[in-house]
C-alpha cells in the first residue's frame, strides 16, 4: 500500500478500485482477490489510503519492531532480525520467563516486589520458581512479553503487585523459540 501511495502521490481521492487496478497490474492477485471478495476489507482499505502516508509507515514501523522482536527467537530467522530487522530482540531473560511459564502447571504468576525493591514470581496452581537472572530490567521484559501479546495482565494489585497471565500465543512460541 504504501508503495501505491508513493506512486500515486497524496492525493485525498483514492479509492480501493484504483488500489485493485494498480495490485492487478503488478500481479499481486491473491491480494486483490480477498479485497475484491470481501466488502468490510473494501472499506479498510479506503480508509488507509486517506490516511497519511507518514502515519502509515510509523504504523509499518511498528509492525516491523514487534516482528522482529518474535522472529529474533525463531531457529533460523535470527540471523535475518540482526541484519534486516529492526535491532529489537525479544532478551533471554524475558524469553526464560515465558518458557518457565509455560512449561509450569502455573495458571498464573504473581509478581510481587519486595522492601528491597528486588520483584519475585509467586505461581497460582504450581510450585513453579521463575528464576529471575537481571532484576534491573525485569519490568522492561514483562512490559516486552505484554506488548508481544504473549503474556498478559490480569490485574494490579496493592504495593505493585501485578497479576499476570500466560496466553495461547505464548504457549504456542515457546514451542518454536
Amino acid at each position: 500500500m504504501c508503495n501505491y501511495k508513493q506512486e500515486r502521490g497524496a492525493k485525498k481521492d483514492l479509492d480501493h478500485r484504483d488500489f485493485i487496478e494498480w495490485l492487478e497490474y503488478h500481479k499481486h492477485e491473491e491480494i486483490k482477490n480477498l479485497i475484491v471478495n470481501t466488502h468490510t476489507l473494501q472499506e479498510e482499505v479506503n480508509h488507509l489510503l486517506r490516511e497519511d502516508h507518514a502515519e502509515i509507515l510509523k504504523k509499518l514501523d511498528s509492525i516491523n519492531d514487534v516482528l522482529s522482536q518474535v522472529l529474533s527467537r525463531v531457529s533460523g530467522f535470527k540471523f535475518l532480525v540482526q541484519k534486516f530487522g529492526s535491532g529489537s530482540e525479544l532478551s533471554e531473560q524475558a524469553l526464560s520467563i515465558l518458557h518457565q511459564f509455560a512449561n509450569s502447571n502455573a495458571t498464573e504468576l504473581r509478581c510481587v516486589q519486595l522492601a528491597g525493591g528486588n520483584r519475585i514470581f509467586i505461581a497460582v496452581g504450581s510450585d513453579l520458581k521463575v528464576t529471575i537472572e537481571d532484576q534491573r530490567f525485569l519490568c522492561d521484559d514483562l512490559r516486552t512479553l505484554e506488548m508481544l501479546g504473549l503474556i498478559r495482565v490480569l490485574s494490579y494489585g496493592a504495593q505493585d503487585e501485578v497479576l499476570y497471565s500466560l496466553t495461547r500465543a505464548g504457549a504456542n512460541y515457546t514451542k518454536i523459540a
